[in-house]
C-alpha cells in the first residue's frame, strides 16, 4: 500500500513538473521574436509617414538592408462591424514597415491602406468568431478589411497610415537581416544613416528572463544528478581505476544532459572583452544592463511591451514553480527507487509522452529529463555500493 501511494505521489509530482516546464518553454518560444529586435523610443523626435516611406526606400537600396517597423500607439478608439452593427473599443496601433517584427507571422504590407490586423478577442466580439480574415470593419471613417488575427495581443487593431496622415510614429522596432549577427553598433549605424535619435529599450531581456526561468528546474536537476555521480567519483580518488570509471560515468551523464537541453549553452559575442582582465568592460556592461532593466521597469509600456512582459512573467512563474517542486520529486523518487527502477522509467516515459502530446511540446527534454534523473540516482547508488565493496576489499 505504501509503495502504491509513493508511485501515485511521484507521478503526480512528475506531471506537475512536466506541465510547468512545458508551459515555461512555450512562453520562452513565444518571445523568440523579441530576442532579435531592438526597440527605440522616438517620443522626442517622432517621424511622419512620409519620412517612414523615404526610409523604407533608402534602406532597400542598401547592400544589407535592416528590417524595421515604425509605429505608434493611439488612444482607445471605437471600431464597428457595419454588417452586424457591433462595436468595440480597441487600442489602435499605426504601423509602417515590416510588421512581422511586432506580430510574428501575421503581417500587414506597408502599402496596404485598406487592410488591418485585429486581436483575437476583438474578432470574437465583432464577428462572433476568430475566423475574421476578409471581413470589413469601420475605424475613424475608414473601411478596413481584416488581413489577419493576432493571437498574442488583446484589445488592439493595427493599420497602416494613409499617405496624407500626419500621425506621429514614435516607436521604432529594428530587426536583424536574415542570417545576420548584427550588433548594437549596426543598430546605431541604422539610426545614424537615417538621422534618427531615440532611447533604446532592450526588449531581448524579456526573452532572456523567460529562457532562464524555463531551464531553472532542469539546471537544478542536472546539478543534483551529476553532483551525486561526481561525489562518488571524488570519494574514490585514491583508487585510480574505479575513480576513472566513476568520472567517465559522471561525464557521460553530463554530456547526455547537454544534448537534450532545449537551449545549447553558448557565450554571447557581446560578452567577450578584449582582455578578461578588462574590468572597465565588465563595469560598463553591468552598468548598461542595470540601466536597461531600470528603463524596462520604470517606463510606461505600450500594448506590445505589456504583452512581452506578461509572457515573460508567465514563464518565470512556471519555471519557479517547477524548481520548487523538484526537491519534493527528488525525495519521493529516491524512496520509490527502492521498489522497481524499470516500472518507474516506463511510467515516466508514458507520462512524458502524454504531457508532450497534450501541450504539443516536442523538446527532447520533455521525454528524457525525468528518466535521466532517475538513472542518475540509480547509478549513484550502484557506484556507492561499488565504492563500499572496494573499500572493504582494500581493508582486508
Amino acid at each position: 500500500m505504501k509503495a502504491a501511494m509513493r508511485y501515485l505521489v511521484l507521478f503526480l509530482l512528475s506531471g506537475a513538473l512536466l506541465i510547468c516546464m512545458a508551459k515555461a518553454l512555450a512562453d520562452a518560444d513565444r518571445l523568440d521574436i523579441s530576442s532579435t529586435a531592438w526597440l527605440f523610443d522616438l517620443t522626442d523626435t517622432p517621424l511622419n509617414p512620409q519620412k517612414a516611406a523615404g526610409m523604407l526606400a533608402q534602406e532597400q537600396s542598401e547592400a544589407h538592408p535592416m528590417p524595421f517597423l515604425l509605429w505608434s500607439q493611439l488612444l482607445e478608439k471605437q471600431i464597428r462591424n457595419p454588417v452586424l452593427n457591433r462595436s468595440a473599443a480597441a487600442g489602435c496601433l499605426i504601423v509602417y514597415g515590416d510588421s512581422s517584427l511586432l506580430f510574428g507571422q501575421t503581417v500587414l504590407d506597408p502599402s496596404d491602406q485598406k487592410g488591418c490586423l485585429i486581436s483575437k478577442d476583438l474578432a470574437y466580439r465583432l464577428f462572433g468568431s476568430v475566423n475574421a480574415d476578409g471581413m470589413e470593419i469601420e475605424l475613424d471613417g475608414r473601411t478596413l478589411t481584416v488581413r489577419g488575427v493576432l493571437d498574442q495581443y488583446d484589445g488592439i487593431i493595427a493599420a497602416a497610415p494613409l499617405p496624407s496622415d500626419q500621425a506621429e510614429l514614435n516607436m521604432l522596432t529594428l530587426g536583424r537581416p536574415d542570417d545576420s549577427q548584427s550588433t548594437d553598433k549596426d543598430a546605431q549605424s541604422f539610426m545614424d544613416r537615417h538621422g534618427i535619435y531615440g532611447t533604446s529599450r532592450r526588449i531581448s531581456l524579456y526573452h532572456t528572463a523567460a529562457r532562464l526561468a524555463a531551464v531553472l528546474m532542469p539546471l537544478l536537476a542536472a546539478a543534483w544528478g551529476c553532483g551525486k555521480l561526481f561525489k562518488q567519483a571524488f570519494r574514490l580518488r585514491h583508487l585510480p581505476v574505479p575513480a576513472a570509471g566513476c568520472f567517465l560515468t559522471a561525464a557521460a551523464a553530463l554530456a547526455v544532459f547537454l544534448w537534450f537541453m532545449p537551449y545549447p549553452p553558448r557565450f554571447p559575442a557581446s560578452l567577450i572583452p578584449g582582455s578578461w582582465s578588462d574590468f572597465t568592460f565588465w563595469q560598463n556592461k553591468f552598468s548598461d544592463t542595470a540601466e536597461q532593466i531600470r528603463l524596462l521597469v520604470q517606463t510606461e509600456k505600450t500594448v506590445p511591451e505589456q504583452a512581452l512582459l506578461a509572457v515573460s512573467w508567465n514563464a518565470a512563474v512556471n519555471g519557479v514553480m517547477a524548481a520548487l517542486l523538484l526537491p519534493l520529486w527528488i525525495k519521493t523518487a529516491s524512496a520509490a527507487l527502492r521498489d522497481n527502477l524499470f516500472y518507474l522509467l516506463c511510467g515516466c516515459m508514458v507520462l512524458s509522452f502524454l504531457v508532450a502530446v497534450w501541450l504539443q511540446n516536442d523538446y527532447r527534454i520533455m521525454w528524457l529529463l525525468l528518466p535521466w534523473a532517475l538513472l542518475c540516482q540509480a547509478l549513484s547508488s550502484y557506484l556507492k555500493q561499488i565504492r563500499l565493496t572496494v573499500l572493504n576489499c582494500t581493508d582486508k
